[in-house]
């Protein structure tokens, strides 16, 4: 009975490892216990990013008790990281009719649901998981950022409040009222709040990411580098912060430390729309406007439907004397 909720435990304090060096090889003569073990085992190596090892112990999992709904929950996020969308809702939809209250698969299906920029219904699914579980501060905080996500801060600090007395001491809820205040313009009050959380949570990378896109609002660049330094340290391949990095270093009048931060992520993403952009800002700060046209021409072929994109490349081409071109871009 225990070993489960321990695991349970260990994944939620974020230690991973400790579930899997300690607890994922435990065979367990409850059946169900058993289940939920390699459910949460699978889940810690998902966490880990060892996908092979993730799908071994979800099929354990299914072995010890058929349909567990933790387990098929774990495979339609393992399909979802494969970018097979399709396959995911089918898994996590067959999940929620023979279990309609598992909390890990409506979790799972408001997670597809945002991805699919269908948010309204994704807060309907989330409004379901708190009244199942009132308590449930990742549920909470899902809910809360629809509505910032949906520009709705009034509904967003309603819920905030409601987050707060359901789960007064998490400190999540000190970071969604930063993000509010950030999205208010409240900076201010933006940077009081995240720096209450980094006092208590230093390691806590979403707020590391919040504290420097305040400090850039603010004009503390210096500051605001050493913050995206942080979360791109810990985590390199975090597309975030270093784009808020890039965009820092630009505004510090600092294009060479910029294109050091840049040139390794556009080479190994060369069609990535926002990094082609990042890299013509780059190349424009350097004096180099045919490159800037080079880049964004490139992020234009790429999203092909972005207004913004396509004006900023007109200007562009009127500051390298392309006029013709530049009036066509606008048309």
């Amino acid at each position: 009975r225990v070993y489960p909720e321990l695991a349970q435990v260990l994944l939620a304090l974020g230690q991973p490892k400790t579930v899997v060096s300690e607890l994922a090889d435990k065979d367990l003569a409850d059946r169900v216990a058993q289940a939920r073990l390699k459910s949460l085992a699978g889940m810690a190596h998902l966490a880990l990013g060892d996908l092979a090892a993730a799908q071994q112990a979800f099929k354990a999992a299914l072995d010890a008790r058929p349909g567990d709904p933790i387990a098929r929950t774990g495979e339609a996020r393992l399909a979802a990281i494969r970018r097979d969308f399709a396959a995911a809702r089918r898994i996590v939809d067959a999940t929620l009719v023979s279990h309609p209250k598992s909390i890990d698969a409506l979790m799972l299906k408001a997670d597809l649901l945002v991805a699919e920029e269908r948010r309204g219904e994704a807060g309907q699914i989330l409004e379901t998981v708190v009244a199942l579980q009132p308590h449930n501060a990742a549920a909470w905080t899902s809910l809360v950022g629809v509505h910032i996500d949906q520009g709705d801060l009034a509904g967003a600090r309603a819920k905030l409040d409601a987050m707060g007395k359901a789960v007064p001491q998490d400190l999540r809820n000190r970071y969604l009222a930063a993000v509010i205040a950030l999205r208010s313009g409240q900076l201010q009050k933006a940077r009081e709040e995240v720096q209450q959380v980094l006092r208590l949570a230093p390691e806590h990378m979403p707020s590391q990411l919040l504290a420097g896109a305040v400090e850039l609002e603010l004009g503390s660049h210096r500051t605001a580098e050493e913050h995206f330094r942080r979360v791109v340290s810990r985590d390199p391949g975090h597309g975030a912060a270093r784009n808020f990095l890039v965009a820092t270093l630009l505004r510090a009048g600092e294009a060479s430390r910029a294109e050091d931060v840049l040139t390794p992520a556009l080479r190994s993403s060369p069609d990535d729309a926002t990094l082609q952009r990042l890299a013509g800002e780059v190349a424009l700060a350097s004096g180099d406007v045919a490159r800037a046209v080079k880049h964004y021409d490139r992020a234009a072929e790429i999203e092909k439907g972005s207004a913004d994109v396509r004006a900023r490349l007109a200007q562009l081409r009127f500051a390298a004397g392309d006029v013709d071109r530049g009036v066509r871009d606008l048309e």
